[in-house]
């Protein structure tokens, strides 16, 4: 049998923990690798783990690259696999050497199909690789993904989304102090923003989402004048906020805000160009450590992204944001999905209910994430009626063609839970 393919692994030790834990640095370097080795990138794709780390694999024609990464210790581990005989995965381990300035590597080299006496098989440490592909002269050679693939991640599930391939589907790609962020083109989903590679909303079916939450936490107020949005992220639940006329002021908290620009610029919105809006770029916990104001309403727009401040789900958070709370007051806030993180879900519900006399629990169509269906807790201070709603602003609102989801008759539905809800 012919030598069918050459199988490098690679182990960087002292490289930059910065770079080891970056998947916008990693995945330059990678595809960088790749042109250098004239390879043609058709796949990419991560996974990140908690606290932190990174696994990464980029399927090329030719086979592979993988990478792992252990930023504790600045440690990557890697292996390229090339169909052929040309020396191309000894050009993509310099290149990432290079990439993440890797202080000492070790290499194990495997000739892969070749049969019987002769099998190359090698352990060559720093310093005695193959020089010879180094000295070839190689055509500059751009790699463009033949098609993309991304995650939406919920617990121990992935659902992967491809992006339209057959147009460049990278609309934008940025990268923050906190988080790589990009926004790509779907074939079905429209836009869908990106943030580490994991998808956190789509053009299509957002609005769902920020209706439901927004809505139906203001008209179960009798006059919200005064509305707090924490984790604005992209800025969806704002623009909701901003289409009821009685809301004269609304405090918009993210701690990202490359990221709240990037929703007033591509996604259709104009939080920051409203006089209402005040923008405070700061920690959840920094803001409301810090925060002498009152409100009649308080969104927590806790959808899970690479920033997931879990903070807005303890303890420490409900009693800080209690004191924030007019005498008279809503406080809407999404909950774990009841059929996917069951646990999770039991647990906030019962801390919600310790702190506060009246929670309801509603539900709004969601994403195959949740389960399809999408769990809300409203929670109400003071001593108005816990069914009281709005009904005729609602309708005023209708008939104005302000909702694309919510309306009179799904609020009251959204009350109906079903029966694992309890």
């Amino acid at each position: 049998m012919p030598i069918l393919g050459q199988h490098l692994i690679a182990e960087y030790y002292a490289c930059l923990p910065e770079l080891v834990q970056n998947s916008a640095a990693l995945e330059q370097a990678l595809l960088e690798a790749a042109t250098q080795a004239k390879a043609e990138p058709v796949h990419l794709t991560w996974r990140f783990f908690e606290p932190y780390g990174i696994s990464g694999i980029l399927i090329i024609a030719q086979s592979h690259i993988s990478i792992h990464t252990w930023p504790e210790y600045g440690f990557v581990s890697a292996d390229f696999f090339t169909c052929g005989q040309e020396n191309s995965p000894w050009i993509i381990y310099s290149a990432l050497k290079k990439a993440l300035q890797s202080q000492r590597t070790e290499t194990y080299f495997h000739y892969r199909g070749q049969m019987g006496e002769g099998q190359a098989i090698s352990y060559l440490p720093e310093g005695r690789h193959f020089q010879l592909a180094m000295q070839q002269k190689r055509t500059e050679h751009k790699p463009g993904l033949r098609e993309r693939w991304f995650m939406s991640q919920s617990q121990d599930l992935l659902f992967n989304l491809q992006t339209d391939k057959n147009k460049d589907s990278v609309l934008l790609s940025r990268i923050s102090p906190f988080q790589k962020i990009g926004l790509h083109q779907s074939h079905t989903l429209g836009k869908i923003l990106v943030i580490n590679d994991l998808v956190v909303a789509n053009e299509t079916d957002a609005f769902v989402f920020h209706e439901a939450l927004t809505h139906s936490a203001l008209l179960a107020h009798p006059a919200p004048a005064r509305v707090l949005v924490l984790g604005a992220g992209e800025g969806g639940s704002v623009r909701e906020v901003l289409k009821h006329q009685g809301v004269a002021r609304i405090f918009a908290q993210e701690q990202d805000a490359i990221l709240f620009e990037i929703g007033y610029e591509f996604l259709g919105g104009k939080p920051l160009s409203d006089p209402r809006v005040e923008t405070h770029f700061v920690s959840s916990q920094t803001f409301l450590g810090a925060c002498k104001q009152v409100f009649d309403v308080v969104i927590v727009d806790g959808m899970d992204t690479a920033l997931q401040d879990r903070y807005l789900q303890s303890d420490a958070f409900l009693e800080q944001v209690q004191h924030l709370l007019a005498d008279v007051s809503v406080l809407v806030l999404p909950l774990p999905s009841p059929l996917t993180e069951y646990s999770a879900y039991k647990t906030l519900l019962g801390l919600l209910k310790t702190r506060f006399a009246f929670c309801e629990c509603y539900w709004a169509a969601a994403s195959a994430a949740s389960g399809g269906l999408q769990a809300f807790a409203r929670l109400r201070k003071g001593t108005f009626d816990n069914q009281f709603f709005r009904k005729q602003d609602c309708l005023a609102m209708e008939n104005q063609n302000l909702f694309r989801y919510f309306n009179t008759e799904i609020f009251q539905a959204s009350r109906h839970l079903p029966s694992f809800f309890r």
